[in-house]
């Protein structure tokens, strides 16, 4: 019976590839799309905490599920989706700062595909000192991170627990398989050889009996 694939290579290229590209476009597109048009109360409640660990959640969900679609059963993988969810987070940061600049009110203008160039290298170098100095963005990272390892480890234990129960199932049916319906084990001593068991010849009624002396 072949092994079931770990899938570690195939959620590696599909988180790299899909998932990576996938969460830093849903920010951006929620920076492009939702934010101008959101009420400045709403941007601004709760010190935009509620509005950031969204968009981190979002960011990771658009990671994690391309990732879950493989099948993973590599206790490896998970960490990797913690690595493309925090890499999703920052390059969609690095766009949406780059190229929806601030406007009056605090809120963000839609984007600016021209100044992603120039001002690309400039909002990379920020986004560190950003990230040590201020606790909300490290909570945003955390949850980019944490959702998409709990998400696929726990998609890889529940993989992994059905194969073994398939397995457990297949060995339970070919031990049955093996030993003969009501036939009870051979009894012997520690140590002792396995023996078949000796046959005695049926009783015929006009076979002569053994004297018991002998």
């Amino acid at each position: 019976m072949s092994h079931p694939k770990s899938g570690l290579l195939r959620g590696l290229v599909t988180g790299l590839v899909v998932g990576l590209p996938l969460g830093a476009a849903g920010l951006v597109g929620f920076a492009h799309f939702a934010w101008p048009a959101l009420p400045d109360t709403v941007v601004h409640v709760g010190g935009r905490l509620p509005l950031q660990c969204a968009l981190a959640l979002l960011t990771a969900l658009l990671v994690a599920v391309p990732m879950l679609l493989v099948r993973p059963r590599s206790l490896a993988l998970p960490w990797a989706a913690a690595c493309y969810g925090a890499g999703a987070l920052a390059l969609g940061l690095i766009v949406v700062e780059a190229a929806t600049p601030l406007v009056l009110g605090g809120g963000r203008a839609p984007l600016d595909f021209g100044l992603l160039r120039t001002r690309t290298p400039e909002a990379a170098r920020e986004l560190w000192p950003t990230i040590t100095s201020n606790w909300q963005a490290q909570l945003s990272f955390g949850i980019a991170a944490l959702v998409p390892l709990l998400l696929v480890l726990l998609r890889a234990l529940r993989l992994r627990a059905k194969a073994r129960a398939a397995v457990a199932d297949t060995t339970t049916g070919t031990a049955a398989e093996a030993a003969p319906a009501g036939q009870e084990p051979e009894y012997r001593a520690p140590f002792e050889p396995a023996q078949a068991p000796v046959q005695q010849p049926t009783a015929d009624l006009f076979t002569p009996r053994r004297p018991a002396g002998d």
